[in-house]
């Protein structure tokens, strides 16, 4: 059985990245979110059971990732850095003397850009952690590995997809609003990920903007008539080095199937879905608020991370350019002061930095 979770970062501000992820475990059955901690516990501990940290060597915290941030006065970076840090070295995508480089290219779907980012959009060789402890991230690295052979709980994959301005704009423009970017997004990166999983399959998002209908969404991206279809670039990727959204493709005139994707529950609290893809029955729910099992919080800990150290680049360029000038979290209304602040020094299209939605 694979359980997957999915979320994003940085959905609303007008400066730096949206940032989606989505992380993949097994276990012997479906296993609800609090199930998943009792039996990772106590190395793997939710933020409201800090006493754990004390009494279980190597143990770190996993939760939604603005219950483990609140900023650089306060704990930093430390919490997300022994999760996700953790998980990748788990999987042995990066080695302990990892670089912001190496983990944004143990993260990302796709290598090859044609695009030419910004300077601050291209990962610097900052050495990790930040703000986490060496010696500590080592048990914590050691604990996660021994937790996930004591409770047959594994985790087998972590991917991001980090969407910069100027392709969230190109995109917007295509698609008419953010919220379907999103939903779009995530599928894509889903789908990436499912390619990966030969099993029966259960997927907790969170609800996309406020969006409670996703079979039409479900049909488009998993119909097995999109499985053959032939794509405008044979990488099939877009301009900016990502895969390319399913709308960009050259479909067959084949009609998809009305009932490909069985609709569960339609609400304000949960979308659930049930399709069949490459042979194995896939299950998505669609839920506000859905960080509260292993799988999503670090998801969300990797969109979280990623689009920090992502802001502390962009902050770092702008401050040697203009003195004085007060870092931003790229949310509207501060956003705002900082780019009237940088506006005399911008000598490219403004796509590339401000969002439009």
């Amino acid at each position: 059985m694979f359980i997957l979770g999915t979320d994003e970062a940085g959905y609303g501000p007008n400066l730096g990245p949206l940032v989606i992820s989505v992380s993949v475990w097994t276990a012997d059955r479906d296993l609800s979110g609090t199930e998943m901690y009792n039996r990772l516990r106590p190395v793997v501990c939710q933020a409201n059971n800090k006493k754990a940290l004390k009494s279980a060597q190597g143990s770190f915290l996993l939760d939604d990732s603005k219950k483990l941030y609140k900023g650089r006065d306060t704990a930093g970076l430390k919490h997300l850095e022994y999760a996700l840090l953790s998980a990748l070295r788990s999987l042995g995508r990066i080695a302990e003397n990892a670089s912001f480089s190496d983990l944004f290219n143990a993260l990302r779907i796709c290598n090859d850009q044609a695009y030419q980012f910004p300077s601050w959009e291209v990962p610097e060789s900052t050495p990790l952690p930040i703000d986490a402890d060496k010696s500590y991230l080592d048990e914590t690295t050691a604990a996660f590995k021994r937790i996930q052979e004591e409770s047959g709980i594994h985790l087998t994959d972590l991917r991001s997809d980090v969407v910069f301005p100027a392709r969230f704009n190109a995109q917007c423009d295509a698609l008419g609003n953010k919220s379907t970017l999103l939903s779009k997004t995530t599928l894509n990166l889903l789908k990436f990920a499912l390619k990966n999983c030969p099993g029966e399959t259960v997927v907790w998002c969170d609800k996309h903007g406020g969006r409670n209908f996703y079979a039409d969404l479900l049909n488009d991206c998993f119909n097995e008539s999109s499985e053959q279809q032939s794509f405008k670039s044979k990488s099939e990727k877009d301009n900016f080095g990502q895969l390319s959204l399913f709308d960009d493709c050259e479909k067959q005139d084949e009609q998809a199937s009305p009932d490909f994707v069985e609709i569960l529950e339609q609400s304000e609290s949960i979308s659930s879905y049930r399709f069949t893809w490459q042979g194995y029955v896939r299950t998505i729910h669609f839920q506000a608020k859905s960080d509260c099992s292993p799988p999503a919080a670090l998801a969300s800990i990797a969109c979280k991370y990623l689009r920090e150290l992502f802001m502390n680049q962009l902050n770092e360029y702008w401050q040697k350019k203009v003195p004085g000038l007060e870092p931003t979290a790229g949310y509207p209304v501060d956003a705002k002061r900082f780019l009237e602040q940088i506006r005399s020094k911008i000598d490219f299209p403004m796509d590339q930095l401000w969002r439009k939605k």
